[in-house]
């Protein structure tokens, strides 16, 4: 089973509370009223836990939040404190990997919110990601307008001259990676 961020708990999914203009300020949260959250990230075709995964969360109440995320540990595992209480999305993101939201049915697909009620404490949750796909073969096609008559002295990455003056690149890229082509053209007229 792919994709499915489990908790041990409750988790409602109720409507937040807007707060009107004119409003005065929110009050600091009681620190007893306070949240945490805690979990592991782990590959979802292995099972292996995931070191350096990135867990966000982002306030669906508007109420900004001084603790926004963490960084797992070398076990895959994290600790989220000093939550205000209410609506959050809460997200995972690993280099190689698709980003996982909690409560998504797949990855990549949106996830359900995480009510968090004063003074909650969720544990074990659990976001599997899927690991991205294989390397990428990508053509980059240049136009080269000055002049019919001309050739490649060099280039960084292998070509093919498709026409008078149109040249394709063969890019071969890893997920999230990122290559700069150069080359040099003769033209003789």
């Amino acid at each position: 089973m792919l994709a499915v961020a489990q908790q041990a708990g409750t988790v409602s999914s109720q409507a937040g509370s807007t707060q009107q203009p004119n409003a005065p300020p929110a009050q600091p949260t009681r620190p007893e009223d306070l949240c945490a959250i805690e979990g592991q990230a782990v590959n979802a075709l292995t099972g292996e836990p995931l070191k350096k995964a990135q867990i966000t969360m982002n306030n669906l109440g508007g109420r900004t939040n001084t603790t926004p995320g963490a960084v797992t540990d070398a076990g895959g595992r994290f600790v989220i404190e000093k939550i205000d209480p209410g609506r959050y999305n809460i997200s995972a993101d690993r280099n190689g990997f698709v980003r996982f939201q909690y409560g998504a049915r797949g990855p990549g697909r949106p996830g359900t919110p995480l009510t968090l009620s004063p003074g909650q404490h969720t544990r074990d949750l659990v976001f599997r990601l899927v690991p991205q796909s294989e390397p990428a073969e990508i053509p980059v096609v240049e136009h080269l307008y000055r002049w019919s008559a001309w050739d490649i002295a060099t280039s960084s990455v292998p070509y093919t001259k498709t026409d008078a003056q149109t040249i394709e690149f063969h890019v071969s890229l890893q997920p999230d990676e990122e290559k700069t082509i150069t080359y040099i053209a003769h033209y003789t007229w």
